[in-house]
Parts: structure tokens; C-alpha cells; sequence
């Protein structure tokens, strides 16, 4: 197809940014893998060590109709890209000395399962680091390595489950019966894999400074609770509920129908719903009292949106689409995944990769997820058949000067912060950027955030507030993803206070900002103004669309990246439409996404003292997010239906009521001993010997009866008490967790996700911290979120040697505002 980007092209490129580097992946299914996938696109040598058996994502799909080969599983082929296959019998003692001798030879090993088998097969940091104590290995587990629901069975419904995303999930429904609803595709896992994929480069640049490996160990369920929006801070500073049922925090918000299909559209900005309005041609409707604010149009928004629809149903999609954002009003398409392929913009970014495996035949993929200029994202081989680079792996990676040698009288001692003298110069706002700049924040970064009283940050003034008093200081949104992070006021089209920002890069190693394509170069920040103020910068723009293309210049907020990335289209109630997820999903994962960008970079510059670009477009980094659907339409050519709550193989799983008012459970019956014991345990010992229900495949052509057996119990008992009689049979089962139940989590108290720091105006509230948790470098929450510009003159005076005259000066002249 034309704009692809074939393997055999990316075999003659540029080395990665992560060349050198060798990780061992021992995961299985979705996450490690994921994480592993991510670093081997930026040029770590990936082994994958499988059972005999190979990965469990070799056996579930998607297949081409007939042909279930464990080789041609549609998630093994996008999951596995860039990574050679070595098969380990842990039980066989030469098979067991062969990955040892890998581990002697690795720099990394990432590792998922139960804290259980993790520590049968000695793959823990403790187990190995008698054969190489500079190894960093990174756990991901459900519900991380400690605490009381550590072994607790889990699916990717029961960590959205705990992690609180599946409480909040679709959002703004008004029928209480409805149940929350699940995202599609395996969203928790992909989550913790880019985690994964941060705290192992962290991992990686803490040895770097102190000759130490380490365990990292990262919980899916904390992951999860750290992306939530203001849902989890709306219960630590408002004391307020939030769920699915209500209305949107501002308007107008939702999906509409046109010409030709379903249509989205959000205003987060007043300026953007006069623009809309200007557009429409000022209707009598659009000065009603009860559409006069952002607030006032949400508590109306069903009101609202039907008006919006009435005045636009005349058009198609694409003329909609054209005609609103060049009028800067942020919308989209609903995509599917035909659209998605057609699409002019991706196209001309070369965004789809065509790859050539040797018994799948030629498919095309979801691409790079960003653009670094120095270093590309690639594919340069397929993902592997089983074992096949045994034989070669173990011929390369037993060269002795690779062991990595370190005092074993140093290796129990404290490692450094693994970003320690890293500054970022965050020109970023609302939650795409700093998503970003947290994570590197958490990591050790000096994060100084540069704002203005002019043109407050979105997050400042969005509830929750502190007290419900509001103010730019008090917003619990602002201060949950602006933690450990130092704040300064500055008005950048000042050409004095230009002046002063070129002063900070000066003494920056990253500059990173999510304005739309182009702003940065009108402010005098582009990369080239960069580049000449401190030639090794790194420089990241995280614009909705990318640099270049045709829609390059279009904006796109989080909630409308949910119908562009095609999950709104691919989620939903079975018997409805396309559907929202409780979340503006595209800003988190377009920030994690950023920090490993970000990481990469450094780790180049590190090794070659090269600074470089990175071209991020938070669409093409969200897309992948739908591969498994991807998969599908590319090897049975139809585009997957919505499933609800249901998974398309395993059955029964679902989300059940409980006793009391909107409680739920969430249980996943992965296997038929799942299904056997949920049998026994809901009293219903005759369905287990039933062969209609004695596989996954005929439990499924009955699932409306077995959900309705499982609710006729689940109904009589609370969410907690039934979850812990299912886990003890280990049947995968957990409490749909609201944002109140998250806040006293024996689970995530345990794990140490916490935090709750004096703040000087909203005192000490309580916030997600880290959702990992390193061995030995002291990776914690130790700085509540900023004030509006608390630090300006601490930055200016400490950092750039301003004189206390000089500050004044700025400050009477109105440049640091």
C-alpha cells in the first residue's frame, strides 16, 4: 500500500536509540510483552523467553478463519515485532543453565505472571543478581509483589476493575441498570507495559550512575488508579462519588449523528464554544441562560448536544471535520478501522507498516508511536516462530567482556534517583504533557514548569476544588499530575520574558510542550531556536496530529482522541452504539508514551552527546491501543463487534450487581477450572458436568443464561464478600471500585501508592504518588504540586543567576505573569 514503511528499508537505518542494550522479556499475554515490544522498536536486543508451549497470546488470536496456528496469532505477530524466541523448560537443568548464561549477559529483564510463579521460576532481582548484580528487573503483576491481594487472579476486567477505571466507564449515562462499562481490547495491560517500559530505561540510567541493578516493581492496579482524570481526586477533595451515571464536567461534550455517521465533539475553552457558535450562525438557542458557561452547558449537555445535532445533520463526517477545526473547534469522526486505514493523514506520515512474516504472509500494522529525528522507531524483523533464535541468541550473548562487573560490597546500597541532574523546561499544560513530565518528575527529574496568570493552566480551573473553594491553587486535577514539580510564571511573547525562557533551555536537557503543530516555532521555542541555544537539547511536541500531514494543524483534546483512535467506535453495550470510556484516554498514554521518548533520547545522548527531535502525534501513539481489532480486520477483513463487558474468547466474564446501591463485581472465568469453581461456589454444581458449558467455546453460545445465573447470586451478596469467596478457588474476581473505595485500598495502601503532602494552601490532601516501586533508588512523592509561580524567584536567582534587582525589574514590568 502506498505511504508504508517497509522492514526491509528500516534494516539500512540509523542504530537505535537504545542500541546495545539486550533485555530479556520473560511475560506472557499482553503486558511485558508490550513493554518489551516498545523497547525493541527503539533498538534493545529483545529475547523472549517461552515455555515449550510458547506465549499464551500465540493460542488466543485473532486468526485468520481456519487456521489457528500458535505462529499467525494476530497479537503474537504485533506484539512480538523486533524480538528473537529462545524456549525455556524451567523444570530442565541445562535449559535452566542456558538462560542463566543469558542473565550473566543481559542488562535488563522484565518479567510478568503471579508474585507466585515469578518467584518459583527465581526470577526475582534477590534470585538473580548472584549471576549479574548490575541486572534490572522489572516485575509487572496485578496487584505488584506485596500486600494482601498480591496472588489475587486478574484479567484485564479485574485490574480496571481495581484500578477504578471500570467504575467511571462510559460516563455520562442516566440508567442506573446499566453496568460499567469495559474499554475494548486489553487496556490495563497496555498501560502497565508502557509503564514497564519507563521504570526499566529508569532502571537502566540509575546503574549508569552507580554500578547498581535493582527491582522495580510495577502494579497494574496502581497504574490504572494513576489515570484516572479527577475521578480519584474528586473523592480526596470534594468528598463526591464520581461514576458513570451523571453529566460531563464541562460542554458541550458527546457523539453526534451526521450525514454520513457518528460525529464527536467537545469545548473545553469558552473561546472554542463562540467559535462553534460564530459557525453555526449564532442561533437564538445559543444565548439560552442555561447554556451562558462551560458548567451550565454540562448540567444541560443532553439539551445541548441535540441542538448541535439539528444544526449539523446536513453534513457529512469530513466536511464537519474540515470546516470546525479550521475554525480551531476541537472534533472528530467516530473512526472504525477501515477509516482509520484510509486515512490521508496517516497515510502521508507513512504511519502503517507493512511487515512480511514468514507463515502470516504480509500484513499491515499500527507504526511508530513517535517520531525521533536522530534515532527512528522501527521494525526490523517479524515476530519470531518459537525458539527460533536459540541457537543464534546463545552464540552472541555469552561474550564475557559484556558481564557487567560491580562491587558486591555496593550492591545493597541506596542507587541515585535515576533522572539525578536531568532538568525539563515544561512548556506543557493540561494532561497530555505533564503525564509526561510527572513520570520523569517521580524519576528524579528537576521539572520546572513554565506558566503564565494570564492564560491559567485548563486543570486549574477545573473542579474538584479543594473545599469546593475555588482557585488556581485549590484544583485537585491541577495537583494530582503536577506533584514534584517546581512552578514559574513567565508571559513568553514578551520578547523579554522569550528572553528569559531561552535562559532556562540554557540550562535545560529536555524542552517538551503540547501545543498544537507550529506555536512553538511562532513563540521563537522551535527545535532550530533551540538547538542554537544548547546544540545536545532534547526537544518533544506532543500535538494531537504530528508536525506534518495535511490535518497537521488541527488540535485535538483527549476526550475526542477516544472516537479518533477508533476505541469509541470498537467499545460499547452490545445492543447500543459507539461509545465514550469514562476517561480522555489519549492524554495519559500520549504522556507515558513521552517519557519513553524522552528516556531514549537521553540514553542516546548519554552514549553519543547527540541531542534530537521528537515528533509526537498523540494519535498515531493512541492507535495502537486498538491493535488487537487492527489485527482482526487485517486477517479475517471484517471489523470486529462490540462485546460490552464480554471477552471474544474466554466466557463467562462479565460485570455483575451486588448488594447495595450501584455496587458491582467484575469476574473473568479464564479456563475451565475457572469455571468449575465459580460453579461450586455460586451453588450451581450441576452446570459444571453440563457439556453444553464444559468449554470456553459452548459457554459462549449460552452466555445470556450463565450471566444470569451468576447476577441470581452475586445479587444477594456485597462485592467484597463475594470476591473473596471466588478468589479463594481462584476464579478472577474483584470489587468494581468506586474513587471512595480507592482512597482506603488496603491493596494500593500496602503497595505504597499514596501520596499526601503539606501543600500551602489546600493542606494535605491525598493523591495517587508512584505506581512503582524501586529497590533502591528512592523513587517517591517528596513535593506536593506548586502554586501558581511559587518558584519563579527561587529559578530565576538559583538556576539562571538572576540578580534580586533584575527580578524585580521583570516583575514591575509585568514579564513574570
Amino acid at each position: 500500500m502506498d505511504g508504508n514503511l517497509q522492514v526491509e528499508r528500516d534494516k539500512a537505518g540509523s542504530p537505535g536509540a537504545l542500541a546495545g542494550v539486550r533485555i530479556l522479556e520473560c511475560g506472557d499475554f499482553v503486558a511485558g510483552p508490550f513493554a518489551a515490544k516498545l523497547l525493541a522498536h527503539l533498538g534493545a536486543d529483545v529475547v523472549k523467553i517461552e515455555p515449550p508451549t510458547g506465549d499464551s497470546i500465540r493460542r488466543r488470536g485473532p486468526f485468520r478463519p481456519g487456521n489457528f496456528d500458535p505462529e499467525c496469532s494476530g497479537m503474537h505477530l504485533y506484539l512480538n515485532q523486533d524480538k528473537r524466541s529462545l524456549a525455556v523448560d524451567w523444570k530442565d537443568r541445562d535449559s535452566r543453565r542456558s538462560f542463566d548464561r543469558l542473565v550473566e549477559n543481559a542488562d535488563a529483564l522484565i518479567v510478568g505472571g503471579s508474585p507466585h510463579s515469578i518467584e518459583q521460576r527465581g526470577l526475582t532481582y534477590e534470585a538473580l543478581k548472584r549471576l549479574n548484580p548490575g541486572i534490572v528487573v522489572t516485575t509487572i503483576t496485578p496487584f505488584g509483589m506485596i500486600g494482601p491481594r498480591r496472588e489475587w487472579a486478574a484479567t484485564d476486567l479485574i485490574q480496571l476493575a481495581a484500578g477504578g477505571w471500570l467504575y467511571v466507564s462510559p460516563g455520562a449515562l442516566n440508567d442506573s441498570s446499566r453496568q460499567p462499562l469495559k474499554p475494548f481490547g486489553q487496556q490495563s495491560d497496555l498501560q502497565a507495559g508502557l509503564h514497564g517500559a519507563i521504570v526499566t530505561l529508569g532502571g537502566l540510567s540509575a546503574r549508569r550512575r552507580s554500578g547498581l541493578g535493582q527491582h522495580i516493581d510495577v502494579s497494574v492496579q496502581a497504574c490504572i488508579a494513576s489515570n484516572l482524570e479527577m475521578n480519584f481526586v474528586h473523592w480526596t477533595y470534594g468528598g463526591r462519588v464520581a461514576s458513570r451515571l451523571g453529566r460531563r464536567a464541562l460542554g458541550p461534550w458527546g457523539i453526534i449523528k451526521l450525514q454520513d455517521g457518528l460525529f464527536s465533539i467537545v469545548c473545553v475553552e469558552q473561546d472554542q464554544w463562540k467559535r462553534l457558535t460564530e459557525y453555526l450562525g449564532n442561533p437564538e438557542w445559543t444565548q439560552f441562560e442555561i447554556f451562558s458557561d462551560r458548567l451550565l452547558r454540562a448540567e444541560n449537555g443532553d439539551a445541548l448536544m441535540q441542538f448541535i445535532e439539528q444544526a449539523l445533520e446536513h453534513l457529512t463526517c469530513e466536511r464537519a471535520y474540515v470546516e470546525l477545526q479550521a475554525r480551531r473547534v476541537p472534533c472528530s469522526p467516530v473512526f472504525d478501522i477501515p477509516a482509520l486505514l484510509r486515512s490521508d493523514h496517516l497515510r502521508s506520515r507513512e504511519f502503517f507498516v507493512e511487515v512480511s512474516h514468514p507463515k502470516a504472509g504480509v500484513l499491515t500494522y499500527p507504526g511508530a508511536n513517535f517520531k525521533l529525528s536522530k534515532t527512528p522507531w522501527k521494525i526490523s524483523r517479524p515476530a519470531p516462530l518459537l525458539g527460533e533464535g536459540t541457537a543464534e541468541v546463545l552464540h552472541q550473548w555469552t561474550d564475557d567482556s559484556r558481564r557487567w562487573s560491580t562491587n558486591s560490597s555496593n550492591t545493597e546500597h541506596a542507587a541515585p534517583l535515576p533522572l539525578e541532574g536531568v532538568r525539563i523546561a515544561d512548556f506543557s499544560q493540561v494532561w497530555a504533557g505533564p503525564s509526561a513530565t510527572l513520570a520523569l518528575a517521580l524519576l528524579g527529574a528537576d521539572v520546572v514548569k513554565v506558566e503564565s496568570s494570564k492564560r491559567i493552566d485548563t486543570t486549574r480551573r477545573l473542579p474538584p476544588f479543594a473545599d469546593n473553594v475555588s482557585g488556581p491553587n485549590r484544583a485537585g486535577y491541577f495537583n494530582q499530575y503536577n506533584q514534584q514539580k517546581r512552578s514559574i510564571t513567565l508571559n513568553i511573547k514578551d520578547p523579554e520574558g522569550l528572553s528569559v525562557a531561552k535562559d532556562l533551555v540554557k540550562v535545560s536537557d529536555v524542552v517538551i510542550d503540547n501545543f498544537a503543530a507550529g506555536v512553538m516555532n511562532r513563540l521563537g521555542l522551535g527545535y532550530d531556536d533551540l538547538r542554537a541555544i544548547r546544540k545536545d537539547i532534547v526537544a518533544i511536541s506532543l500535538s494531537g496530529y504530528g508536525a506534518t500531514g495535511p490535518k497537521a494543524n488541527f488540535i485535538a483534546y483527549g476526550p475526542v482522541q477516544v472516537p479518533m483512535m477508533g476505541m469509541a467506535y470498537l467499545s460499547g453495550y452490545p445492543d447500543s452504539g459507539p461509545s465514550e470510556i469514562g476517561l480522555s484516554y489519549g492524554d495519559p498514554n500520549a504522556g507515558l508514551n513521552a517519557a519513553i521518548a524522552i528516556l531514549a533520547a537521553l540514553e542516546h545522548r548519554e552514549r553519543t552527546g547527540e541531542g534530537q527531535q521528537i515528533d509526537m502525534s498523540q494519535w498515531e501513539a493512541a492507535i495502537g491501543l486498538t491493535a488487537e481489532a487492527f489485527m482482526s480486520f487485517a486477517l479475517t477483513g471484517a471489523q470486529p463487534e462490540r462485546q460490552g463487558n464480554r471477552d471474544p474468547v474466554e466466557s463467562p466474564q462479565g460485570v455483575f450487581p451486588s448488594a447495595g446501591e450501584d455496587e458491582w463485581i467484575a469476574i473473568a472465568c479464564w479456563g475451565d477450572d475457572q469455571w468449575r469453581y465459580l460453579c461450586a461456589t455460586i451453588d450451581r454444581p450441576d452446570l459444571a458436568v453440563d457439556k453444553r458449558y464444559d468449554t470456553a467455546a459452548k459457554r459462549k453460545q449460552h452466555e445470556e443464561f450463565i450471566e444470569a445465573t451468576i447476577a441470581t447470586w452475586t445479587r444477594t451478596l456485597p462485592a467484597q464478600a463475594a470476591a473473596e469467596m471466588l478468589q479463594k478457588l481462584g476464579v478472577a474476581a474483584h470489587k468494581v471500585l468506586s474513587n471512595r473505595d480507592l482512597a482506603s485500598d488496603e491493596q494500593l495502601m500496602a503497595f505504597g501508592a499514596f501520596s499526601e503532602l503539606e501543600h500551602l494552601e489546600v493542606g494535605r490532601k491525598r493523591h495517587i504518588g508512584t505506581p512503582w516501586r524501586f529497590s533502591h533508588s528512592p523513587v517517591r512523592v517528596t513535593r506536593p504540586a506548586p502554586m501558581l509561580g511559587e518558584h519563579t524567584d527561587e529559578v530565576l536567582s538559583e538556576l539562571l543567576g538572576y540578580s534580586e534587582q533584575r527580578i524585580r525589574e521583570l516583575r514591575s514590568a509585568e514579564i513574570l505573569s
